[in-house]
């Protein structure tokens, strides 16, 4: 029987984000502003109903992030609260980036995305990504998300196919703020707030192995999709799909 939930028909459904996880307090003019993050997975996994998402380590994904401000008054100074006592900070810029974490949360799990130019995979440097709010009037504008594309875990989650809560990985999408003063060299990054995935399980049992238990649909699992969003994706050769066998670790 091959792990995933309905490995020989089509994905069903995608992963959905968790509620958020906000940290700190941001206001304007004496008011207090909510932050809000939105996020998106586009990509090939296979809902197995308990919450869990299957995929195949080989298969890429997009996610879109963007986040809002109620209430947003244009042209005026954000300040961010860090707690009772605390000096407030005036918020210079806002940043989200794209990050995976594993079961516990306190272990960062890497990702690889395919870059055209090079036609290869590369890792993924996780990066802080300059963002503005989405206005209340421009819903779904690009201008205002933010989107990272062609992405693949590198290695698969350390699962026992007998015992499913053996391990699972989460994405994240982080909203962070840019405190820096005049008198700092850099910028000083605070985390605002967080959306984490729901589980996802990622298989790492050669093609072959799907081939062989799937007949009809190895292009279910191949990975051959660059899956994007607001631009065609690039088509992945499928050399690229693959890493050296010398760097794969965890694999079934």
């Amino acid at each position: 029987m091959p792990p995933y939930g309905s490995q020989c028909g089509e994905p069903i459904g995608e992963p959905l984000f968790q509620p958020q996880k906000s940290w700190y307090i941001i206001t304007c003019r004496g008011m207090k502003v909510t932050p809000t993050i939105s996020a998106e997975i586009r990509g090939r996994f296979y809902d197995t109903s308990d919450l869990k998402w299957d995929t195949y380590r080989q298969n890429f994904f997009a996610v879109q992030a963007a986040y809002k401000l109620d209430p947003w008054i244009t042209n005026s100074e954000l300040y961010l609260h860090q707690g009772s006592g605390q000096e407030l900070k005036q918020i210079n810029s806002m940043a989200v980036s794209l990050t995976a974490t594993d079961r516990s949360g306190r272990k960062n799990i890497e990702l690889v995305q395919f870059v055209p130019g090079r036609k290869k995979l590369a890792p993924m440097i996780p990066k802080k990504e300059l963002l503005k709010p989405m206005p209340a009037d421009k819903y779904d504008d690009p201008k205002y998300q933010q989107f990272f594309d062609r992405i693949q875990f590198r290695y698969s989650t350390p699962n026992n196919r007998e015992d499913r809560s053996q391990g699972y990985y989460s994405l994240v999408v982080t909203l962070w703020a840019n405190v820096r003063s005049p008198r700092d060299a850099n910028p000083i990054w605070i985390k605002i707030g967080a959306r984490f995935s729901y589980p996802i399980i990622v298989y790492g049992r050669p093609l072959a192995y799907y081939q062989k238990h799937c007949p009809t649909n190895t292009d279910t699992v191949r990975g051959s999709d660059s899956y994007s969003f607001g631009s065609p994706g690039h088509p992945v050769p499928e050399s690229m799909g693959e890493l050296p066998r010398s760097q794969e670790k965890n694999g079934m």
